[in-house]
């Protein structure tokens, strides 16, 4: 019996045709494979870029002097109750048992710079696709906290709608939940927030698991 490789080349030779077959078969592999690398590369360098863009971009903003007329108005609590709008110099606080309690409120230039800076660490001043709505729900918070927030700066709006009713958050949902807590560590330190009287009575939070997980 002849061997494999002999087989082989008597068989080329008889049917010429099949050898063309075979080297286009190995250049479509090829070519496969080379485009394959080239989409991963693009993307690779797509997000390098995107990310080094919005880190250069988030460190020109943060170094920028804030816009003149930089305003933002932020609503949170259950049922977003609570309202800081420095469009209008006036705070909402939710007094719970009773009506909302709306009094004038005015935050400092250095109060305003501080939160401006915040916001351009979470890339707020970009115009990304935020990532508000988690797919897995392991388990519902009740009550759950609404957020609103409009934003102004160098003539451009900025809206966002979430709340934290899943116990599980995604990456942009805790980003601005740290925005938030950072307003208010700087509400709580206000001496204009200390004088507004305490709500009377609470909520009463917990978690349930959802029977729904991922719809």
């Amino acid at each position: 019996m002849l061997p494999r490789v002999v087989l082989w080349s008597i068989h080329l030779k008889l049917f010429p045709s099949a050898s063309v077959i075979i080297d286009e078969v190995i250049a479509l592999r090829i070519s496969r494979d080379a485009v394959l690398w080239l989409c991963l590369c693009v993307i690779l360098g797509t997000s390098i870029y995107k990310s080094y863009f919005e880190t250069v971009s988030s460190q020109q903003v943060m170094t920028a002097p804030m816009p003149e007329d930089f305003a933002f108005s932020l609503s949170y609590g259950v049922d977003a109750k609570n309202t800081l709008n420095t469009f209008n110099q006036s705070y909402t606080k939710d007094m719970v048992t009773e009506p909302p309690l709306t009094v004038p409120f005015t935050l400092s230039k250095e109060e305003m710079q501080s939160i401006y800076k915040e916001m351009a660490k979470i890339n707020l001043f970009h115009d990304k696709v935020w990532d508000l709505k988690p797919w897995l729900k392991p388990c519902m918070k009740v009550p759950f906290h609404t957020y609103s927030l409009k934003v102004q700066a160098n003539g451009k709006v900025w809206l966002l709608h979430w709340d934290d009713e899943n116990c599980k958050l995604t990456e942009d949902q805790q980003a601005l939940n740290s925005l938030v807590e950072y307003i208010r560590g700087v509400l709580e330190k206000n001496d204009q927030y200390r004088r507004l009287p305490a709500p009377k009575g609470g909520y009463a939070h917990s978690a349930k698991k959802s029977r729904n997980i991922g719809s």
